[in-house]
């Protein structure tokens, strides 16, 4: 292989592996990212020296695998008690209020007040990202009471239907997670 297409080649490799490497927490990225986009590209000129073109295949997965399992590690141990904490918390809230939707089918406003308190106490408690709070307490609304009736008819998720609902759901619990965040914010000026 002429050494002008192989170095086009390591280029573009290392070009995607750095936009790869998003999977990874920000504060890994900013310390590790550069040396791990070096390293590939020296490990790709490598396998490109010794096998070839041929070495492709095996090299893209055996990297993806790493990537993928090393990018989970990473992650996990990134999350803290509180956020796994408030995962479960706004889990708990949202099928709660899936609970109170399903038996107050005429009205919306006590599953809407249950997603705006819930995600508010979310937001205060965890204010970073407010966003995903909403997103986990709003989820369970359209998609708990199709986990019975997945067994009868699994089109169930593909139902246009849940997913304007959830779109629905998400507007109280985006104002109700950041909302907190803001009052968080303002309690830390004082």
């Amino acid at each position: 292989m002429p050494s002008s297409v192989k170095g086009a080649l390591v280029q573009l490799a290392c070009g995607l592996y750095r936009a790869l490497l998003w999977v990874y927490p920000a504060e890994f990225r900013r310390c590790y990212g550069p040396e791990m986009v070096r390293v590939f590209g020296e490990r790709l000129k490598d396998a490109l020296t010794k096998h070839g073109v041929s070495a492709l295949p095996w090299f893209t997965m055996h990297m993806t695998w790493d990537l993928l399992i090393s990018a989970v590690r990473e992650r996990t141990t990134a999350v803290s008690r509180v956020g796994t904490l408030c995962c479960v918390a706004g889990l708990g809230v949202g099928l709660y209020a899936a609970y109170v939707d399903h038996h107050n089918a005429d009205e919306i406003y006590p599953t809407l007040s249950v997603l705006l308190v819930g995600s508010f106490f979310l937001g205060v408690v965890q204010p970073a990202h407010a966003w995903r709070w909403a997103l986990v307490v709003a989820i369970c609304v359209p998609f708990s009471p199709f986990a019975q009736a997945l067994r009868d008819d699994p089109t169930r998720f593909v139902s246009l239907g849940a997913w304007v609902m959830l779109l629905v759901a998400m507007i109280p619990a985006m104002i109700g997670a950041y909302a907190g965040s803001t009052l968080r914010s303002v309690m830390r000026a004082f």
